[in-house]
C-alpha cells in the first residue's frame, strides 16, 4: 500500500495499524498488549494451546474447526453441536460474558 502505519483516533480511542511482517502470538502480545489487561481475546491462532470458544454460523459452515481440540471450552452457534462443552446461542451475550468471567476468575 505504500503506507507503513495508519493511526485512527477519535471518541477516546486510538487504533494503530502497522504494515509489518506477520507476527506470532507471543510477538504480537509483547509488541502491542498493555500491562494492565485483565483479559486478552485473540482470533486466528487455532494452533495455539489456548482456551478456545468457537463461534460458527450455519450460513458459513456447520463444521466446527476446533471440534477435536482439547482446548475447546465452549461453542457459540446458531445450530446444534455435539462437543461436550457449554454451548451458547449467538444472542446469549450475557451468558457468554458470565462464562468467560467465571473461567477467568479461577
Amino acid at each position: 500500500t505504500g503506507v507503513l502505519q495508519t493511526i485512527v483516533t477519535g471518541g477516546g480511542q486510538t487504533a494503530v495499524i502497522d504494515d509489518a511482517e506477520d507476527l506470532g502470538l507471543d510477538a504480537a502480545i509483547a509488541r502491542y498488549a498493555r500491562e494492565d489487561l485483565d483479559l486478552l481475546v485473540v482470533e486466528g491462532f487455532k494452533a495455539e494451546p489456548l482456551p478456545k470458544i468457537e463461534v460458527a454460523r450455519r450460513v458459513l459452515s456447520t463444521e466446527l474447526l476446533c471440534l477435536n481440540d482439547r482446548n475447546l471450552v465452549a461453542t457459540v452457534t446458531d445450530f446444534d453441536v455435539s462437543p461436550d462443552v457449554p454451548h451458547f446461542g449467538p444472542g446469549d451475550a450475557p451468558a457468554i460474558a458470565d462464562f468467560i468471567a467465571a473461567a477467568t476468575a479461577r
